[in-house]
């Protein structure tokens, strides 16, 4: 169940910073969450560390590489000439690894490199890996995935666009020093999306045809990409994103299906952490999505597409709090644009979810996410880093004093009534709540008259969202509470 809802209005600066500035600017903060802003966009590049937070940026033919700590302080960088303009997606020391690729004017693929660079931009290795008129399987360029494996070698996926009727994928195996160890083309069943287990290279992939569904795990051998085995889930698990915890459990991520509740007249959407080995479902968690996403035709839940992060929307340290981000308009087409971050567990459980708001109109391209080693996370978006705490109470702290006051606000969602409890050193009894609908009409008043216990009825109001505002010791704190029926 959702612990928290959260709005956090971001007022954006125009601010910049040049190529070889040493900090970034702050533009918001408050005890939860903390945003800074570059002139350029972040995307996250993935290393042999995992507490270690590397983003890299383009600066026309230049490409700044830079490392943060947790609190968003720019710790190390790195300003290289590349000989390419293209992604990188991993890094290692100071060796940098990318793809660089080209297309035909109708998206199909024509060339696919990797390479890999130190970070003075010395090209140790540029290999060829795929040449489109030479194959007779024509590979789409949005479709191109690239990975470190656990040996230290990279595995690049090509595949078709499945909404097109295809299901090739090809995988190529390439050595550390930029060697061609193996390839091979599979024939699958839906989209792939690749993940790497102990033993196999795994693909993923899951469809619906008519009232039948089912998701496919491949098993491929390491030592020379040949099918193995598969297995079957008889069931199809709709997701964009897939991350393993371990051999057996694998985090799949949902995108834009909904499961609708005739019993509350809600639509909750659903992610998933499969047993890939029993072809069970582990776990599953939900979490309500009528009064914060805008409904299409025939009642359906639209969640606008996670744009540039396929391999980096989810991510976790620690399985008691896995991290997931989406975009999605607050009301309809016209209005703003949001990005919803939920955290939940391995078990399904829901820790609390924000809210995250960067401004009016624009597009919300995510570039990436890290699950941060003191439980937070670090969110790139636009040319937006913001690290939101794990903290699962709305709290604000007394600068003068240098004391936390904290409101719970449960249950979320909430039916016949809410409670209300406050932590604080001096509760003062002139403390409120209030209730705000949609149109920011005050639809409730109530006076909190102790620390714990207060109970607030909201049987009477019609479901959907509300706004709060908590008056406590001449301060105000926010949220956003869910009242169903």
């Amino acid at each position: 169940m959702m612990k928290k809802s959260f709005f956090l209005f971001l007022i954006i600066l125009f601010l910049c910073f040049s190529t070889n500035a040493q900090t970034l600017d702050s533009v918001f903060s408050d005890n939860n969450v903390l945003v800074k802003q570059s002139n350029k966009s972040f995307l996250l590049v993935n290393g042999d560390n995992q507490a270690e937070n590397i983003f890299y940026t383009h600066y026309a033919d230049t490409n700044k590489i830079i490392k943060l700590d947790d609190n968003l302080n720019i710790i190390d960088s790195v300003v290289y000439k590349s000989n390419f303009s293209r992604d990188l997606f991993f890094k290692k020391n100071n060796l940098n690894y990318g793809l660089y690729y080209t297309a035909y004017s109708n998206n199909n693929l024509d060339t696919v490199k990797i390479y890999c660079e130190d970070d003075n931009g010395v090209l140790l290795f540029n290999t060829t890996l795929y040449i489109g008129s030479s194959d007779t399987i024509n590979f789409e360029s949005i479709c191109v995935n690239a990975y470190n494996t656990q040996g230290n070698k990279s595995i690049v996926l090509l595949r078709n666009d499945f909404a097109l009727g295809s299901n090739n994928c090809k995988l190529i195996l390439v050595d550390s020093v930029g060697n061609i160890e193996y390839s091979n083309i599979f024939n699958v069943v839906g989209t792939p999306y690749l993940f790497e287990t102990s033993q196999y290279y795994n693909l993923i992939t899951s469809v619906k045809l008519a009232d039948f569904g089912s998701t496919y795990v491949y098993n491929i051998r390491k030592k020379d990409l040949i099918l193995e085995a598969s297995s079957c889930f008889d069931k199809c698990y709709f997701f964009d994103n897939v991350k393993p915890i371990n051999d057996s459990l694998v985090i799949i991520s949902g995108f834009d299906i909904a499961i609708y509740d005739t019993i509350s007249n809600n639509h909750f959407e659903a992610s998933s952490i499969l047993n890939i080995h029993s072809q069970t479902l582990h776990s599953q968690y939900f979490y309500y999505t009528d009064t914060i996403i805008n409904h299409g035709d025939m009642g359906y839940v639209h969640i606008l597409p996670t744009l540039m992060v396929e391999r980096n929307f989810l991510d976790y340290y620690t399985t008691n709090s896995i991290y997931k981000y989406y975009r999605f308009y607050e009301y309809n087409y016209t209005s703003r644009q949001l990005i919803g971050l939920y955290n939940y567990d391995l078990n399904g459980g829901i820790n609390f979810f924000y809210i995250v708001n960067f401004g009016y109109g624009s597009m919300k391209q995510l570039f990436g996410m890290k699950a941060t080693e003191d439980g937070g996370v670090i969110l790139s978006s636009n040319n937006w880093i913001a690290k939101v705490s794990e903290d699962g109470l709305l709290s604000i702290l007394n600068i003068e004093t240098q004391e936390k006051e904290s409101i719970k606000v449960y249950p979320n969602p909430a039916k016949d009534y809410i409670n209300v409890d406050i932590e604080c050193t001096n509760f003062n009894n002139a403390s409120s709540i209030e209730l705000f609908d949609m149109q920011g009409r005050i639809v409730r008043k109530e006076k909190l008259k102790a620390k714990q216990g207060n109970r607030v009825d909201v049987s009477s109001l019609c479901a959907g969202a509300y706004t709060y505002n908590v008056s406590l010791n001449g301060k105000t704190i926010s949220g956003k509470v869910i009242v169903g029926k």
